[in-house]
């Protein structure tokens, strides 16, 4: 069994590409057994308030800017937020875990490569508590398909994995922590196929 500690992930943004905003990010400190450790939740506005969004982006995660903008952050506070929810959870685990925290997620190196440093924190920041090691349960379930251990069929979205997984979804896919979850149990499937 593996003695890893984690930081499971997922963001939501205005849209695909680097210019669209981030809007909200859910973390979770995971343990090795894929139990949720602490959590940290974030809804952020630009810090000059100027969105830049997609309509299909927004059509896609279902966020409403107006009720959005009402109860988000700026995006350096933000930044702040997360920064300081990391330094706590390395000190709470500093006495039983030596290494960083190894990202966990669905895709989750774009996320920390093309929002988390490149617009929430520094990446010298990040890499203070995370590895750039990572575990996407995409690439694992891929793996997986081509070892034979998952149907060849399925699309490897997040939802297609859950669904076949039978990992029940409280709340809409596209919302941070919805998806997070959703990551963790799928990865907990994955591992179980591996383990029998």
């Amino acid at each position: 069994m593996t003695k890893n500690w984690y930081i499971a992930l997922d963001l939501e943004t205005g849209g695909l590409g680097q210019p669209c905003s981030l809007l909200t990010g859910y973390y979770a400190i995971v343990t090795p057994d894929l139990r949720i450790f602490s959590e940290c939740e974030l809804i952020i506005k630009p810090d000059d308030g100027l969105y830049h969004l997609q309509a299909k982006g927004m059509e896609i995660n279902g966020i409403n800017i107006v009720k959005h903008d009402a109860a988000a952050i700026t995006l350096k506070e933000a930044g702040t937020k997360l920064y300081n929810f990391l330094m706590t959870a390395d000190a709470a685990l500093r006495n039983i875990y030596s290494d960083k925290l190894i990202p966990l997620g669905h895709g989750v190196r774009q996320d920390v490569e093309f929002m988390i440093t490149a617009k929430l924190i520094s990446r010298g920041s990040w890499e203070n508590f995370v590895s750039h090691r990572a575990l996407d349960t995409s690439s694992a379930a891929r793996f997986l398909q081509d070892c034979g251990l998952l149907p060849a069929e399925l699309s490897g979205s997040l939802i297609s994995l859950a669904d076949y997984f039978g990992v029940v979804r409280e709340g809409a896919a596209h919302d941070a922590r919805v998806d997070t979850v959703a990551s963790i149990e799928v990865l907990r499937h994955l591992r179980g196929l591996i383990q029998k």
